[in-house]
């Protein structure tokens, strides 16, 4: 019974930490894709929300458009995706 009790423990504990390993993930990609749309907004010479939507394939009406508007800042470091995500940008 004890050891019952310690395998589903131990099952309980993996799930757990895999879903929030997922969700930490999930959260990163959603920092980096705002990231990158803030600098296409910033940097690219004549971008629109529509032509930096377009670029970086986001969905015009997903949250990450939204809540990086014109009047965003850009909160990450430099060294996160500023410069790639300038160069992927422009391309």
């Amino acid at each position: 019974m004890v050891t019952l009790a310690v395998l589903l423990g131990l099952a309980f504990y993996l799930v757990v930490s895999h879903q929030v390993r997922k969700a930490e993930a999930r959260r990163t990609a959603a920092q980096v894709q705002q990231t990158a749309f803030s600098d296409c907004l910033q940097y690219v010479v004549g971008s629109t929300i529509g032509t930096c939507t377009s670029r970086l394939g986001l969905q015009q009406s997903g949250a990450e458009v939204r809540s990086a508007g014109p009047g965003a800042s850009a909160t990450a470091d430099a060294t996160a995706a500023s410069p790639d995500a300038v160069r992927t940008a422009s391309r």
